[in-house]
């Protein structure tokens, strides 16, 4: 997996800022895993660090990867990643925990909100919106943190686990840990998107697809 790295420019700078958006994230993530009902806090405190600091020291949101302009062009160079990620992922494991391990698809249905509700509509606002939330939180901030000091794989290596713990739901450990292993996948490969184009808008549009293809499936199949 190649990866690229555009921040240069902040190699040598302070690690505080690293140090600090881990510990945002982190903390925000473990009551979450504790206690599901907590889980949004994961993203009202890091969207909160994210406009405070903004705010603070008035960074271009494009740092972030906050770039519509270029939307179509970064698009158009990573819709094949972005098909694997939607598509060709998303099979197996529902497919096969049909067949085989009908406990599991009972989980991973359970785990996404509204699935079962009567309301279409707003299931997919919902997977519409916090995707977005997700990819600005760890590809955007974290990811990109991460790329300043260390390797562009490893950056992805660390927020695509991270990633993975804000969507640990309780459960058998077997099936806890295919499942988060499955995020963990999905998670390295909009990490690989956003490494390539640095634009949270098309990760977003990878992760959003994954999850409107991943809802459907377990729509049909529960």
């Amino acid at each position: 997996m190649e990866t690229e790295n555009t921040n240069r420019k902040y190699v040598g700078a302070s690690h505080r800022a690293l140090y600090v958006t881990l510990a945002v994230v982190l903390l925000s993530i473990i009551p979450g895993i504790f206690i599901s009902g907590l889980k949004p806090l994961a993203y009202i405190a890091a969207l909160v660090y994210i406009l405070g600091e903004h705010k603070r020291r008035r960074h271009s949101w494009e740092e972030i990867g906050i770039k519509l302009r270029s939307f179509k062009e970064d698009f158009r160079a990573n819709w094949h990643l972005i098909l694997v990620v939607a598509v060709v992922l998303q099979l197996p494991i529902p497919l096969i925990a049909r067949t085989y391990w009908p406990d599991l698809l009972k989980h991973l249905s359970d785990r996404i909100p509204l699935l079962n509700s009567s309301s279409i509509g707003l299931l997919i606002l919902v997977l519409l919106v916090i995707p977005f939330f997700e990819e600005l939180i760890y590809r955007g901030l974290l990811q990109q943190r991460l790329a300043w000091y260390l390797n562009g794989f490893l950056a992805i290596l660390i927020a695509s686990f991270i990633f993975g713990l804000q969507h640990f739901t309780t459960g058998q450990p077997a099936i806890v840990a295919v499942d988060l292993a499955g995020v963990f996948v999905d998670g390295m490969v909009y990490g690989w998107i956003f490494s390539r184009c640095h634009n949270v808008f098309v990760s977003w549009s990878a992760h959003t697809a994954a999850d409107l293809v991943g809802a459907a499936l377990l729509l049909f199949l529960v």
